[in-house]
C-alpha cells in the first residue's frame, strides 16, 4: 500500500494551486474600491511585479497581501479603521484568522519579505511577537496599528495616482462622518487604547470586519476573568498588565478574552 506521504507536501502546499484567504462576504467585497480588487486579482494570478520568490513563501506572501488590502485604510495606508471612538487597529490574530492554513511562523516570514522589499513598513518593530523583548522602551509589534503599505507598493502595481485619488475621497467621507458626530477628522484617526465600545466591536464583527474566535473561554467569576486578562497582557509584554486588565474587564467583560490583541496597540 502506498504511503500517503510519498507524494506531495504534508502541509497541503501545491505549486499548481495557490491557497487563498477565507473570502469576505459578497456584500462587503462589493463595497471595496475597484482598483483594490484589481490589485488583489493581479497578486493572486502573478504575484508582486519584480518580487521573485518561490514555493510556499510565495503563496503566503500573496495571500497575506490580499488580506492586508482588505483591511487597509486608504487615507493612512495602515491596517485598521477610524471610528467615533478613534482609530481601531486590527491585531495579527484577525489577519491570521483569514488564513487558516498558514502558521504564525510563516505569517511573520511573509511579513518580513514584504517589508524587506519596501512594500510594507512601520514605525514599530515588525517582529514575531513570540520573541518579544523585555525592554519597555521598544515596541513589541503586536498590533498592525502603525503598519501600512508604502508608496512603493502602489507604484509597483501602477496605481499610485488612483490610490491618491481614493485616499482623498476616503478622507473626505470620514471627515463628513466626523462632522455628523461633532468631531473632526483627526478625532476619528486619533490612536486610542481600549476605548472602542462593545457596540462598535459587535457592529464590525457583524460586518465581517473583525474576526474573532468561535468560543470565548468560560470564566467562573469576574476575578478569574481579570486574572486571565492579566496573564494574557503580561504574556504580550505589557508591564502595566494589571491596570490594563482591569480597564479591559470594566469595558468589555469576559468578551475581552476573545482575541485580546484587537483591543490593545
Amino acid at each position: 500500500m502506498e504511503n500517503k506521504f510519498d507524494f506531495g507536501n504534508r502541509c497541503g502546499f501545491s505549486p499548481d494551486l495557490f491557497r487563498q484567504p477565507t473570502p469576505l462576504s459578497p456584500d462587503i467585497k462589493s463595497r471595496m474600491p475597484k482598483f483594490i480588487n484589481q490589485i488583489q486579482s493581479e497578486i493572486k494570478a502573478n504575484g508582486v511585479p519584480g518580487l521573485a520568490i518561490r514555493g510556499e513563501r510565495d503563496e503566503s506572501v500573496r495571500a497575506l497581501l490580499c488580506v492586508l488590502l482588505d483591511y487597509c485604510d486608504l487615507w493612512t495606508c495602515k491596517i485598521g479603521i477610524p471610528t467615533k471612538k478613534g482609530w481601531l487597529a486590527f491585531g495579527w490574530k484577525t489577519i491570521l484568522n483569514r488564513l487558516p492554513w498558514l502558521s504564525e511562523s510563516r505569517l511573520y516570514e511573509a511579513l518580513g519579505v514584504i517589508r524587506k522589499n519596501g512594500l510594507f513598513d512601520s514605525n514599530q518593530r515588525l517582529s514575531d511577537p513570540r520573541f518579544i523583548t523585555k525592554d519597555a522602551t521598544k515596541k513589541s509589534g503586536y498590533s498592525v496599528s502603525d503598519k501600512g503599505f508604502t508608496e512603493v507598493f502602489w507604484t509597483a502595481f501602477r496605481q499610485t495616482k488612483r490610490w491618491k485619488h481614493e485616499a482623498e475621497a476616503k478622507a473626505k467621507r470620514t471627515a463628513e462622518q466626523a462632522a455628523k458626530a461633532g468631531k473632526n477628522l483627526q478625532d476619528f484617526y486619533k490612536k486610542v487604547w481600549c476605548s472602542t465600545t462593545k457596540a462598535v466591536v459587535k457592529q464590525m464583527a457583524a460586518a465581517g470586519i473583525v474576526k474573532t474566535e468561535t468560543h470565548a473561554p468560560v470564566a467562573p467569576s469576574a476575578n478569574a476573568v481579570k486574572m486571565m486578562l492579566h496573564a494574557k497582557l503580561a504574556e504580550l509584554g505589557f508591564k502595566d498588565a494589571y491596570v490594563r486588565a482591569q480597564k479591559l474587564f470594566e469595558e468589555f467583560g469576559a468578551a475581552a478574552l476573545i482575541n485580546t490583541e484587537q483591543f490593545v496597540s
